[in-house]
């Protein structure tokens, strides 16, 4: 994995977009989206190597590890496991977590894993920088096949709630609609 550090270098200087748009007219939408992620250009990769004075290499951090997850249905209504993939250098290896849904009342639901220690580990290896995009993907791999096995949409006016007990913060909720 690779990611810009941007955001860090920023902070280690006491520096926002906003200096940085106006330092070196990158727009701000693209320091927005390079704050997010997104990789720069060559050209606005120098510009701003040259502000923030670093190297290209000191502007990226890497991981040797490539994670990747994928989240199904088992043969037991309401459970379903969270394969995550990893490649370190050649070598490959599968863990396995599972997370379940429970009814708690009429249209309140809560989803929370039961494995999760192995996950926790091959997170909690990696650079702080890489972090949240693999926690955002977990939660977008479980959301999307709760999301498609019950039928729900998310709709702020919906009437089915949604807690989702993450191994990593305590929960968080959101609101469908039945399709």
């Amino acid at each position: 994995m690779i990611e810009n550090k941007l955001n860090v270098l920023l902070a280690e200087r006491q520096l926002t977009a906003i200096d940085v748009y106006k330092a070196t007219g990158i727009s701000r939408k693209s320091l927005g989206n390079i704050i997010h992620g997104t990789n720069p250009k060559a050209d606005t990769l120098n510009k701003l190597c040259m502000y923030l004075h670093v190297t290209p290499a000191e502007f990226y951090i890497y991981s040797p590890y490539e994670i990747n997850f994928s989240a199904v249905s088992t043969e037991n209504k309401n459970e379903y496991k969270l394969f995550t993939s990893i490649v370190h250098y050649q070598e490959e290896s599968l863990i396995e977590s599972t997370f379940d849904i429970e009814q708690v009342q009429d249209r309140n639901y809560v989803v929370s894993f039961n494995d999760s220690a192995d996950l926790m580990e091959i997170i909690n290896k990696q650079n702080i920088i890489f972090h949240n995009r693999l926690k955002e993907s977990i939660e977008n791999e479980v959301e999307s096949l709760i999301c498609l096995d019950n039928d729900f949409v998310e709709n702020a006016k919906g009437k089915v709630y949604v807690t989702y007990k993450m191994p990593w913060i305590s929960s968080y909720q959101k609101i469908y609609s039945r399709k």
